[in-house]
């Protein structure tokens, strides 16, 4: 039918037929395989972020859809570092099972290198991920469905009302069979935006109060570490001073930079305590850097509980020395006390008329409050000592142990000896003595460590004229580390009396207490009115007479200066209306010879009128 020379054609065209098809096949195939490449998309969900602030924190995905056969990927992320930071990324299998791994293939191995987050190049370098299961097995999406690439954790840190966008950069992907090919990919970035300005705050006050339900002479300590600090927009402005208004009489009673007061109460009644706080810094005109909150504390009449009524007293408190080298015996009491675990006592004298020989205290001595009350438990002791030069024992020390936790009480109303201390006389006349570096300690089954405890003193000083000696009593719970009366003093005709009591250094403007009995033959209830001054200051002292005596109560506020913690002189003056005036020996012998004047007058006169009686 065909010659051969047509055969031959014939045989060419089918040939090159064959050939285009089998091209044009080929060309298909690899099409097909290229066509999906196109549609595969990197996106970050959400892509768009409203009405954050500064401050927020919120979650970014990198996801990726319609591929086909995803072998492995890159995928980093770009973003204003003014505007935002990246606190945290999660990604592959198994730090972030929602992966797409995780998802379309979980039981194969994922092998991925980390990526480095670059806050100050606001930069996510991008990190690699590789899914393995059998050479030439990639996974396949479902069209149209989005999986996850990477969780990424930002925080708004800068305004940004224009928006600030954040970009997916350095991305790859590959397919199988075309390994190690890197495909094309659409990109869809977010946009974050409306990011709106800090609101300025002022700082709020609140404090709390502690004990609950407190009672007179308790310390009541006020925490206002509840307050909250201010902002002025852009940085956190700090509290640099609480103001304390303890009593409502709107004075500030105390200003401290730290959180935490104490005050001590001597009346019961509500009080209307006023904390404000201070954060200065550049607030706007409208925002004040000040806030104030009060709030009522109602203080209590405590029944008397035994830790309250402490009462420690030298015994007798006055020597009156009337032959040289007699030997004197004082003891240290103390009574009505709970939980007493130890203790420390000093005293002071005047050294030109005593001179200790001996200091009785703790095991040594069988009739001290422990041997008393504990006689089978352990007791240490300190041993103080003696300074007959200052007329002064230093304090010794003493504690019973025996079960930790557990101190000694004493039977309500019961006296107990501390310490036992015995005096040569010196030389004649009357000596006070003085209690000082007084403390009780206390301890609880609750407490784990020593609580110090409150305890009343007696004081006496006396005041010698020549109408006789006047003692003037002093009780106060001004007990400390280093209490002791100093300075004391009677002047005449200013009608005054005054002493020094120093304190523990306690909190400023914790009160103390003084009740002081002045015999009404020295300092007497005249028309006029009592002056009472402590430091200075006038306070107004409540004020009950008998017919032997007058009693002034008061309290005063401790001094605030020197060193926290270190003791404070608290000069105390007492000016009544009237004193007595002291019967001066110039003023006898001035009386005498008048009237042995006047009786010499008499006399002549006497004798005068005789004689012109004769004459008649």
């Amino acid at each position: 039918m065909f010659s051969k020379n047509g055969k031959v054609v014939l045989l060419s065209i089918i040939l090159m037929l064959t050939t285009i098809a089998t091209a044009i096949s080929f060309l298909n195939l690899n099409m097909q395989v290229a066509k999906a490449a196109p549609d595969a998309t990197y996106y970050l969900d959400p892509s768009t972020l409203t009405n954050l602030k500064i401050g927020d924190t919120f979650n970014i995905v990198i996801k990726f859809k319609n591929f086909t056969q995803l072998w492995m990927w890159q995928a980093g992320l770009q973003f204003d570092p003014a505007i935002l930071e990246c606190t945290d990324v999660l990604t592959f299998k198994p730090m972030y099972p929602e992966s797409v791994f995780a998802v379309l293939a979980p039981t194969r191995g994922t092998v991925f290198i980390d990526g480095t987050i670059d806050n100050a190049a606001g930069k996510i370098y991008p990190p690699y991920a590789e899914s393995l299961k059998a050479p030439g097995e990639g996974v396949t999406g479902t069209p149209g469905t989005g999986y996850n690439i990477m969780n990424i954790t930002m925080r708004v840190k800068g305004y940004a009302p224009e928006g600030s966008n954040i970009t997916i950069i350095e991305t790859l992907w590959t397919a199988y069979p075309d390994y190690g090919t890197t495909l094309p990919h659409n990109l869809i970035n977010a946009t974050i935006y409306t990011i709106t300005p800090p609101t300025p705050k002022s700082p709020v006050a609140n404090f709390t109060w502690n004990p609950a339900q407190p009672s007179i002479g308790q310390n009541v300590t006020f925490d206002a570490s509840s307050s909250t600090s201010g902002f002025n927009g852009t940085a956190t402005i700090p509290i640099t001073e609480y103001r304390w208004d303890f009593n409502g009489d709107l004075v500030w009673d105390k200003i401290a930079n730290t959180s935490k007061a104490s005050y001590l109460y001597g009346l019961a009644g509500d009080y209307n305590v006023t904390l404000e706080v201070y954060a200065p810094d550049s607030y706007p005109p409208e925002v004040p850097d000040t806030d104030t909150v009060t709030k009522t504390v109602t203080i209590n009449t405590p029944p008397p509980p035994p830790l309250a009524q402490t009462f420690v007293y030298v015994d007798p408190p006055r020597i009156n020395a009337t032959t040289i080298g007699q030997s004197v015996t004082v003891y240290i009491k103390i009574k009505d006390f709970a939980q007493l675990w130890g203790w420390q006592a000093g005293l002071q004298w005047d050294p030109t008329l005593l001179n200790c020989t001996e200091v009785l205290a703790g095991p040594t001595f069988p009739e001290g409050v422990f041997n008393v009350l504990a006689p089978g438990r352990f007791t240490i002791i300190v041993d103080g000592t003696i300074n007959n030069t200052a007329g002064q024992i230093y304090p010794p020390y003493s504690e019973s142990l025996t079960v930790p936790g557990v101190g000694v009480d004493s039977i309500p109303g019961e006296v107990y000896n501390l310490m036992k201390i015995t005096f040569k006389v010196k030389a004649t006349g009357i000596i006070d003595l003085h209690l000082r570096a007084l403390a009780i300690y206390y301890r609880f089954p609750e407490y784990p460590y020593y609580l110090e405890g409150e305890a009343f003193i007696r004081d006496i000083f006396t005041v010698t004229l020549s109408q006789g000696d006047f003692p003037i009593e002093i009780v106060t719970n001004s007990t400390g580390d280093s209490q002791r009366f100093s300075n004391e003093a009677f002047t005449f005709p200013q009608n005054k009396t005054s002493f020094v009591i120093t304190s523990k250094g306690l909190e400023p403007h914790v009160y103390g207490f003084c009740n002081v009995t002045i015999p009404r033959a020295l300092m007497w209830d005249g028309i006029g009115d009592w002056i009472v001054k402590v430091n200075g200051a006038i306070v107004t002292p409540e004020i009950k007479v008998n017919s032997t005596s007058t009693f002034l109560h008061f309290t005063y506020p401790h001094k605030t200066d020197g060193e926290p913690g270190t003791p404070k002189d608290n000069l105390i003056e007492i000016i009544s209306p009237h004193a007595i005036p002291e019967f001066s020996t110039q003023w006898l012998l001035m009386a005498l010879l008048i009237a042995m004047l006047m009786l010499a007058i008499l006399s002549k006169t006497k004798l005068t009128w005789l004689k012109q009686r004769r004459t008649l």
